[in-house]
């Protein structure tokens, strides 16, 4: 079965969807829920990373582009704050890699010291975005691996690196709830964005029906409800 963008997108909204009910009502949680509904949530941003090098592809306009990230990232960034924790939500983690691959494309053949100053910029600020440092070297992957397979499957395994070294921290913390955390942690990594390796390879390259917002739009959305939500309940 082939998969569009917009089919593509829905799959990355529902993992994101329940990966925040995780993290906001965590506490009222099972562990059972808590671990599933955390892991499938990594097959988010490995999905919005390919997507938008598909975006940057097609794109007529680099600046509007970049533009509608910084607009909807900004407007993302209380709802992120409120509802999870305080940081620079995981538009702007897209908005860094956009600048990477522009970056890349507009540099590096001619000026490669600058770019890679611009990519460890990048880097930096990414430590203070969603998905931290490893959102931009993932971005860039999709970017520059040619060969179908192989661009799916590298990025991903920069998420397993991540993801067992994190578990294997909380873990060594001996914290009362570290095995709950490091099996979620664990299946995010090795589970959920594993998952993203067979959609992505079932990408037909079209665009799909969905509207062109949905994501933008519901990413503060469900963030603010989710943390009313919390708040009465």
């Amino acid at each position: 079965m082939k998969l569009n963008s917009s089919q593509l997108k829905i799959i990355a909204i529902i993992g994101m969807f329940f990966n925040h009910v995780a993290h906001v009502f965590g506490e009222s949680l099972p562990d059972v829920p808590y671990v599933i509904f955390t892991a499938v949530g990594g097959v988010t941003f490995p999905v919005m990373a390919y997507l938008l090098n598909e975006g940057y592809k097609y794109t007529r306009d680099i600046k509007k582009y970049a533009k509608r990230l910084l607009v909807f990232a900004l407007i993302s960034f209380f709802p992120f704050v409120l509802a999870l924790y305080p940081a620079l939500n995981i538009i702007f983690s897209l908005l860094l890699g956009l600048g990477v691959i522009h970056a890349y494309e507009t540099f590096y053949r001619t000026n490669q010291g600058f770019f890679w100053l611009i990519f460890a910029v990048a880097i930096v600020i990414s430590f203070f975005c969603d998905w931290g440092g490893m959102c931009v070297p993932i971005i860039f992957c999709y970017h520059i691996i040619k060969g179908p397979k192989k661009r799916v499957i590298v990025p991903v395994v920069i998420v397993w690196f991540f993801s067992i070294l994190n578990a294997t921290g909380i873990y060594a913390t001996g914290a009362p709830d570290a095995l709950r955390e490091m099996l979620a942690n664990l299946g995010f990594g090795l589970i959920g964005s594993t998952a993203s390796i067979p959609l992505l390879l079932a990408y037909n390259g079209k665009k799909g029906n969905a509207p062109k917002y949905l994501f933008y739009v519901f990413y503060p959305a469900h963030l603010l409800v989710l943390y009313l939500v919390h708040l009465i309940f």
